[in-house]
């Protein structure tokens, strides 16, 4: 996957996002009475004002610097630049001919719906166009601005379930309130200009593997002393936010993402 492939799809997300926005319009509420746990990583760390998770007094230049929620982090500058990394992967809605996000019934409100998998968001658009009678289509939105709005319950993300099965959770798990997780193997990280560590992130573990695969085959090794290891998307948009030292992320969309962006940008 090449650097100008992940640019185009960001401007793509970004574009479409800036013009059509999330408004909420009752011509587009699909009738759908569905309930969702809420988010409960609000905060960071189990922390308060006298200490840390640890138990160590916190210094006064912590306190101050560390974002302790989502909403706190959104208006630093720090976040501008994880939104930006995040935004090379496209999530999929189901919108009409303004760009316009189908809105859902979740929890008494009105929220669209934003799929990681594009082959699911098209399964649903199918569904969608059958109840609604209205003309929609798949549109792409890029991830760091959907994370934005799903902190703040205005937006759902919904995972691949391959994923979430791949990452341990029980057949025919619903995706619906689920964390998305993410596949990555500490041992291919690759070190930057600055020395620090970029840590390429999957979101399905047949990606990671296969890139574990390549890695071997130019650098050599043992497969047993590689691991792909589980994550979630909300600790690793903590991690970057709070960890000083914390290994640079990439983002990897997946593979059937870009090849439905690629088809559309083709033409």
């Amino acid at each position: 996957l090449n650097t100008m492939m992940l640019l185009k799809i960001s401007a793509l997300c970004v574009y479409i996002a800036s013009v059509s926005g999330f408004g909420i319009h009752p011509t587009n509420i699909r009738s759908r009475q569905l309930h969702i746990p809420a988010i409960e990583t609000q905060h960071f760390a189990a922390e308060d004002s006298a200490g840390s998770a640890d138990g160590e007094p916190k210094k006064e230049s912590e306190s101050s610097s560390t974002p302790a929620t989502f909403q706190e982090l959104f208006k630093t500058e720090a976040w501008n630049v994880i939104k930006q990394d995040m935004n090379a992967v496209p999530l999929f809605t189901c919108a009409n001919e303004k760009g316009q996000p189908l809105q859902y019934e979740v929890n008494g409100q009105p929220v669209p719906f934003f799929y990681v998998d594009v082959d699911a968001a098209a399964k649903e658009l199918e569904t969608a166009r059958e109840a609604t009678k209205l003309e929609l289509d798949l549109v792409p939105f890029p991830l760091g601005e959907v994370f934005e709005k799903a902190m703040d319950d205005k937006a759902v993300m919904i995972p691949s379930e391959a994923a979430l099965l791949a990452a341990g959770a029980p057949k025919g798990v619903n995706p619906l309130g689920q964390a998305i997780p993410l596949f990555a193997c500490m041992e291919i990280a690759q070190e930057m200009e600055d020395g620090r560590a970029v840590l390429p992130l999957f979101f399905a573990l047949p990606e990671a593997q296969n890139a574990l695969g390549m890695a071997m085959q130019v650098d050599g090794g043992n497969a047993d002393d590689f691991e792909v290891v589980g994550l979630s998307l909300i600790e690793c948009v903590q991690q970057l936010a709070t960890v000083a030292d914390s290994p640079a992320f990439q983002f990897i969309p997946p593979a059937s993402s870009v090849d439905h962006i690629r088809n559309y940008l083709q033409g």
